[in-house]
């Protein structure tokens, strides 16, 4: 089992499947979410829908619906929705940003985000740097989130995943969990991809602020 893939499906059960070359194989299933038993189970796991690994694509990977926003590509000119209005992100660079997606408000691996962000987000500011959080969840579910967690930093509203979608973050059941950052410039320095190591989004982000503000 160590060399197999493991995939909890998150369908309204948890289901722990093995998959090995072209095969599932149910292994374990009960009635709580698959989001905990993912952050259980450690780095080796990824989440799909059950439909999408009828066919498994030779590489082992899951597709996005489209190309996901490379290093070294200019942040596209795009607005989403704060919490008093539109807001371009654009206009918030001249200092370097970090632009963090997640799939959903009070959610455990989103909360553990969060929370990471807010304990270091001194430090980003120390470094010349802000944060900013996007997923589709509405203002009001923002404001909520930030008042429960105390997130000192800005979240922002992507109305039906769009800009997601357009950037390549939004996977094909939940939102994506993916890091940006962008210097000063608007130019995409560093991107990290990972549904379940939350931790790791805040530590590479802030390692590349740093080394960006040297």
């Amino acid at each position: 089992m160590c060399s197999a893939r493991i995939l909890p499906f998150l369908v309204g059960s948890r289901t722990l499947a093995r998959l090995d070359r072209r095969r599932i194989t149910c292994l374990k299933r009960s009635p709580r979410g698959g989001l905990e038993l993912a952050a259980e189970l450690g780095d080796e796991i990824v989440l799909v829908h059950p439909l999408i690994v009828a066919r498994v694509p030779a590489v082992g990977k899951f597709q996005y619906d489209a190309p996901m926003l490379q290093v070294g590509e200019p942040m596209p000119d795009v607005t989403l929705e704060g919490e008093t209005g539109p807001v371009r992100l654009r206009d918030r660079l001249g200092k370097t940003l970090v632009v963090y997606f997640y799939p959903k408000d009070e959610t455990l691996g989103c909360t553990i985000e969060a929370c990471s962000f807010r304990d270091q987000y001194e430090d980003f500011v120390s470094a010349g740097a802000d944060v900013i959080g996007v997923s589709n969840d509405d203002a009001a579910s923002h404001a909520g989130f930030k008042s429960h967690h105390r997130l000192p930093f800005t979240l922002l509203t992507d109305p039906g995943g769009k800009l997601a979608k357009a950037w390549g973050v939004s996977g094909r059941l939940l939102g994506g969990r993916v890091t940006f950052v962008f210097d000063k410039d608007g130019i995409c320095k560093h991107r990290f991809d990972s549904r379940l190591r939350f931790g790791k989004h805040v530590d590479q982000a802030l390692d590349v602020v740093k080394r960006l503000a040297a």
